[in-house]
């Protein structure tokens, strides 16, 4: 494939039977715009090459059995807008600051059912207004839901469902006038509903 390096767009191969490891490489394809990967049985870390990627919008990696820590470089792909990691083995902590907090533009982010841990941070709801989908279920974060959760108000769909949140339900929920959906079932909340949420 190293003859499409400099004209390939487009590449998907999702919902097949491929394996094995992503191989190195993807960092040649300077021109690739969304690339989906999904619904496989890959294995092993994501390529740190994919950071190379400077106009990459789209990456669907979800449904496949990678594992490890997601590479620091992957937000370096500044027009990211769409991330879906979801149904993988992906594990680490504080991924928020480590590893999002590049990735300005996103407006779809899909972590689900994975091995994260650490808090939700504050700083990156407060730098990314733009998301409208956030989808956080079945990890292992923590903590409390911070209120700059209200600086999302262009959130349509939330799910911080089965983790070990607690506190109270920020009053700023409500300051996302967009939210459509909301999972936040089996975590540790506890207190009253605001009521400016009805």
């Amino acid at each position: 494939m190293a003859n499409l390096s400099n004209q390939l767009t487009e590449l998907f191969v999702g919902a097949n039977q491929l394996s094995g490891t992503i191989p190195q490489g993807f960092g040649n394809f300077v021109n690739l715009i969304r690339l989906g990967l999904e619904v496989n049985s890959f294995s092993g870390i994501i390529p740190r090459d994919f950071g190379k990627l400077p106009n990459l919008q789209g990456l669907r990696l979800n449904q496949n059995d990678l594992s490890g820590q997601i590479v620091s470089t992957l937000c370096n792909n500044t027009n990211l807008f769409f991330l879906d990691l979801s149904f993988n083995q992906f594990e680490g902590g504080n991924i928020f600051d480590n590893v999002l907090m590049n990735c300005q533009n996103l407006q779809y982010l899909d972590i689900s059912q994975n091995n994260f841990t650490g808090i939700i941070s504050p700083q990156f709801l407060q730098t990314h207004s733009s998301l409208m989908y956030m989808k956080m279920g079945e990890n292992s974060f923590s903590g409390s839901l911070p209120s700059e959760i209200g600086k999302l108000i262009h959130l349509v769909d939330f799910n911080v469902s089965h983790n070990q949140l607690a506190g109270g339900m920020p009053i700023s929920l409500a300051d996302c006038a967009d939210l459509a959906t909301l999972f936040m079932q089996s975590n540790f909340f506890q207190g009253t509903i605001p009521p400016n949420l009805a």
